[in-house]
């Protein structure tokens, strides 16, 4: 699965702009990608993006103090004022930590 939806996925974003460095040896991706797979199969990890949901939640818990919404903490909607500054904050932080640079890509992993 990740041999098809990564390079899709980085194919859009370099169309649409987002992706801070186009990739330039479409060969080279997919070699690293099957590198990438072969040595988390032989380490026994079969779900490595739920690995980062789990960091992704964790992070914020420890930034903010309490649990994000996906992980049965309390939605955006529901935040005081100086939470939700927290919030974006712990966010921004976790983004970067993941490195997408955008607190947008949070409520992925996050919830909203």
């Amino acid at each position: 699965l990740i041999l098809r939806i990564a390079p899709a996925v980085a194919q859009a974003a370099m169309e649409s702009g987002v992706a801070k460095r186009p990739i330039a040896d479409w060969d080279a991706y997919r070699d690293q990608l099957n590198r990438f797979k072969a040595q988390t199969a032989r380490a026994g990890i079969d779900r490595v993006h739920g690995l980062r949901h789990q960091y992704a939640q964790r992070r914020y818990q420890q930034l903010t103090g309490w649990k994000a919404p996906a992980a049965g903490g309390s939605t955006s909607k529901q935040l005081s004022a100086d939470q939700k500054a927290l919030d974006r904050q712990a966010r921004l932080v976790a983004s970067r930590e993941l490195g997408h640079e955008r607190e947008q890509i949070t409520a992925v992993y996050l919830g909203r």
